[in-house]
Order: structure tokens, then C-alpha cells, then sequence
């Protein structure tokens, strides 16, 4: 057994040193989002409501989580890809109106040339295309038919990264928008990232801490018989490796 846990561990070592070597970096995370309300709904004919008004249940933990995953690598024609997960359940006390939505992108994305070696790796810009799925369920009380949606639709993806020298510290910020025919979704996150002192070789573990905030606007012609503005904002929290 304890063979196998050894080799096991020099295996993971040599991967990790091997993926640093040749310029192959992977990083996961996850955590929670505590997301407060606004906006407003229409579903059908049906009068409709403003969420501010109703009593919503926000900014609770229950439900509301994230996970990501990102591989980068030193190709500048090929893509880098990340993929991210976001759901959230919020509903009034009443439990008749409710928002529960599950977000789903998949990023291509490529970095600025040269931007970090200008500046000794401190700062690092990169860009690209997201495809954002919005899966989900909105309740009103003044319907008696939730109506339920499933689009995805394309971004413009920028984020940009910058590591602290000589600190355990880093901060990123990431934006993702699109606007199109009445259709609308505004992405954007700030993230403090701080290295936590776990003694394994090429892995960072970091506790990461940040503010989100969503502009979603669903129109009939993207969605028959709904017509939403959905507006999410709130602080989110988590753990991250890189290797």
C-alpha cells in the first residue's frame, strides 16, 4: 500500500513538472455565490412583477455555488479552454416566484501577445469567444405556468490577470457581454486570489474572494412568452489549485 501511495505521489510530481516545463497550466475551482435579486418578469399575458417587490429570498448560500476549470499551454494559434459552471435557486417566502437558473459556458480564449513578457509575467490579458448556456425556470404569482427556457448564446470574452511580485497574492478580473436583438447578458467578476501555505511542489492552493455582478435580458423573441430582466449581484468566495 504505502508503495502504491509513493508512486502515486512521484507520479503526480512528474506530471505537474512536466506540464510547467512545457508551458501546460490547469487550474480548478469552486465555491459559493450569495447573489441578491432584482429586475423584473412576464410570463405570457400574465401582469408582470418586479422582483425587488416580491419578497425574494436572496442572498443565501443554499443552492448557489460555482466550479470552473481551465488549461492553458503555450500554442498561440490553438485556443486555451475554460469551462464554467454557475447555478442559483432564488425564491420569494411564498415560494411562487422564483429564478432558478443554471449557466453553463465553454471559453476559447488566447492571450495578448508579449503583454506578459513586457511585464516580467506580472500582468497577463487574454480574449476570446464564450458559449453561454442559460437553462432554467421562472416562476411569477401571477402565472399559474412556470415557463421554462434553454438558450445558448455567443460572447466576447476579456479577462486579465495580475500576480503580485514578491507577494502571495494575485487579482484578476474577467468581463463577458453580448447585446443582440433585444437580447442581452453582462458578465462581470473581480477576484482576489491568495496563495495558502500547503507544502506541495508546482500546486498553488489558493482561498479566492470576489464580486460578481449579472445583467440578463431575455425578450420574446429569444424565448416565447417570457420576457425577463434578470440582475444578479453579490460576493462569492471558494477554493482554487493551479498546477
Amino acid at each position: 500500500m504505502k508503495k502504491i501511495i509513493l508512486s502515486s505521489t512521484v507520479a503526480l510530481m512528474m506530471a505537474t513538472s512536466a506540464n510547467a516545463f512545457m508551458g501546460i497550466n490547469a487550474e480548478i475551482g469552486g465555491g459559493v455565490w450569495l447573489p441578491a435579486l432584482s429586475g423584473s418578469a412576464q410570463i405570457g399575458s400574465n401582469g408582470e412583477i418586479n422582483f425587488e417587490n416580491s419578497n425574494m429570498d436572496d442572498k443565501s448560500a443554499s443552492g448557489n455555488n460555482y466550479l470552473y476549470a481551465d488549461f492553458s499551454h503555450f500554442v498561440p494559434i490553438v485556443p486555451n479552454v475554460r469551462a464554467e459552471k454557475l447555478t442559483y435557486n432564488i425564491e420569494n417566502s411564498a415560494k411562487d416566484t422564483k429564478v432558478d437558473m443554471k449557466q453553463t459556458d465553454l471559453i476559447a480564449y488566447w492571450g495578448v501577445p508579449f503583454v506578459g513578457l513586457a511585464t516580467a509575467g506580472v500582468l497577463n490579458v487574454n480574449f476570446g469567444i464564450d458559449a453561454k448556456n442559460l437553462k432554467g425556470t421562472i416562476t411569477t404569482n401571477t402565472s399559474t405556468t412556470p415557463k421554462d427556457f434553454d438558450e445558448t448564446l455567443p460572447l466576447l470574452y476579456l479577462n486579465a490577470r495580475v500576480d503580485i511580485p514578491f507577494a502571495p497574492v494575485d487579482f484578476e478580473a474577467t468581463t463577458k457581454n453580448i447585446s443582440y436583438d433585444g437580447a442581452s447578458i453582462s458578465d462581470n467578476e473581480a477576484k482576489l486570489s491568495v496563495k495558502l501555505p500547503i507544502p506541495m511542489p508546482l500546486v498553488d492552493f489558493k482561498v479566492d474572494l470576489g464580486y460578481r455582478v449579472q445583467n440578463i435580458t431575455i425578450p420574446n423573441s429569444l424565448v416565447d412568452g417570457l420576457k425577463a430582466k434578470v440582475d444578479t449581484k453579490g460576493t462569492f468566495f471558494g477554493l482554487s489549485a493551479k498546477f
